[in-house]
């Protein structure tokens, strides 16, 4: 639904300025991408990781 309303105003998701104003290095992030053009194959790695990362995690609690 975020998504949707966004594309259709040409915008961010609602529910990310708050998470992305938030953390300096998800802003560094976000621009070193976009600066590198880094496509959806880099992207989908990093977040499998990320989810991969979390479950090890939760796993060792």
């Amino acid at each position: 639904m975020y998504d949707l309303a966004a594309l259709a105003r040409n915008c961010v998701s609602a529910d990310l300025p708050k998470y992305i104003m938030s953390s300096q290095l998800v802003r560094t992030a976000l621009r070193t991408a976009q600066k590198n053009d880094i496509p959806d194959e880099k992207w989908e790695k990093f977040i499998k990781k990320i989810i991969v990362d979390d479950v090890i995690e939760n796993k060792e609690e």
